[in-house]
């Protein structure tokens, strides 16, 4: 029935001069409106999506992100090979952060050490040796809140001196966002580098910002490899089917379907994030596969060379090749859609709805361009041919008329 649907029905309602235009003019709106939507795309990720919706965690979160001001605490490490030469650097980088109108406090064991120095009376000691010494006598007072903050400093191998430590920052801003934590990042990254000198490093690091950076660079490496593997398949396609204008069209087909996902997500919604950019990496895999089956089919059947006029033979070229091998390439593809839709439909988590979501609009845009956009562009544009006298007896049988094998006439076609 499928090879009827595909070999007989499709050609008759679309295989004609109008439904071929009415088909290419929906590709090429889509694929603008897709494109304009991709002029607008930038890094996104929603941390309330990976929460089953309504639940305590994600009342919790989606209160904590929408807080007016929003607070958010900072890790900030210090790497040095002498704490005592730079205490003043640290001690400027301090001072100017409290200075700041978005710093709220900038604590941890370095103002918990001096207050205790404070309240013992006692000098900050002058070389690294001592104050390695003092750190460790003062970590080990149960009197103190020494033990509490033991665990954020680090001593050399020798513990002659204070390799590394961390103390914390709690910033707060207003209307909270992606974009906001991207420029706050690099300007504190450019700060903290303004201090970095000989036997000096400081940096800082949150758990939020730290997903929301890798993620920012997501748009970056997508095109890296796309730029890379797009060149790598299409020569593998060429390989496979050794024709250059085949290799063109599955070319053609795996963009417009990478572009039309791409700009529906942006239309949609649908954050541009990690799965994103891995969905567009699957997206060309899929594409080749609904693309290749019916190129490849269509350089095996020859032209009807009885048909005299040359549009009937061109609709009857591509009514065999989609009787042949439509059925299976809309199987397949239908199949997986399928399996996809419950997810995209109906699921508690945002984020793994949305990844659903990509899915099903790669089959869905792969199947439009593989099942209908590439079939027009076959019959407008036919692929060449190697030059027959005949056309080859097995092709003969199969093709004698497609109404004797459930097939449409070319007659019916017009």
């Amino acid at each position: 029935m499928l090879n009827d649907l595909w070999g007989s029905t499709f050609p008759k309602y679309i295989l004609n001069k109008t439904g071929i235009s009415l088909v290419l003019l929906l590709c090429a709106s889509l694929t603008i409106f897709s494109v304009i939507g991709c002029t607008q795309l930038s890094p996104q990720w929603t941390l309330e999506d990976n929460y089953k919706i309504g639940d305590s965690m994600w009342r919790i979160i989606s209160a904590f992100l929408t807080a007016d001001p929003f607070y958010i605490g900072t890790e900030i490490y210090i790497i040095t090979d002498s704490f005592t030469s730079h205490k003043h650097t640290v001690d400027d980088m301090i001072s100017t952060l409290l200075s700041r109108d978005d710093v709220v406090v900038v604590d941890g064991w370095y103002e918990n050490y001096q207050l205790y120095l404070n309240t013992t009376q006692s000098a900050f000691p002058t070389t690294d040796l001592a104050l390695a010494q003092s750190i460790d006598s003062w970590a080990e007072n149960s009197q103190t809140r020494g033990p509490y903050y033991a665990k954020e400093i680090r001593f050399s191998e020798d513990e002659s001196y204070v390799y590394a430590s961390r103390i914390y920052m709690t910033q707060t801003t207003t209307n909270w966002d992606y974009d906001w934590t991207i420029d706050n990042y690099h300007e504190l990254t450019d700060f903290f580098k303004s201090y970095t000198t000989d036997g000096l490093r400081m940096f800082r690091f949150d758990t939020v910002t730290s997903f929301f950076i890798s993620n920012d660079s997501v748009i970056g490496e997508t095109l890296i490899t796309l730029f890379i593997g797009i060149p790598v398949i299409t020569i593998i396609v060429f390989l496979v089917l050794g024709h250059a204008q085949a290799t063109l069209y599955v070319f053609l087909m795996m963009i417009l379907t990478d572009v039309q996902l791409l700009g529906l997500c942006h239309w949609l919604n649908i954050d541009f994030d990690f799965f994103l950019g891995l969905c567009i990496l699957l997206a060309l895999g899929l594409t080749v596969d609904f693309n290749i089956h019916i190129t490849h089919r269509a350089l095996d059947i020859v032209p009807n060379p009885d048909i005299k006029d040359v549009w009937e033979r061109k609709v009857d070229h591509t009514s065999r090749v989609l009787y042949s091998v439509g059925s299976s390439v809309f199987h397949g593809s239908f199949s997986t859609l399928l399996c996809v839709m419950p997810g995209a439909i109906a699921q508690p988590l945002k984020a793994t709805q949305k990844l659903f979501i990509k899915l099903a609009l790669i089959l869905l845009c792969g199947m439009f361009q593989g099942l209908f956009v590439l079939p027009c562009i076959l019959t407008l544009f036919p692929l060449s041919q190697k030059k027959q006298d005949t056309v080859p007896k097995e092709d003969q049988t199969q093709d004698i008329q497609l109404s004797e094998i459930g097939g449409a006439s070319v007659q019916d076609l017009n």
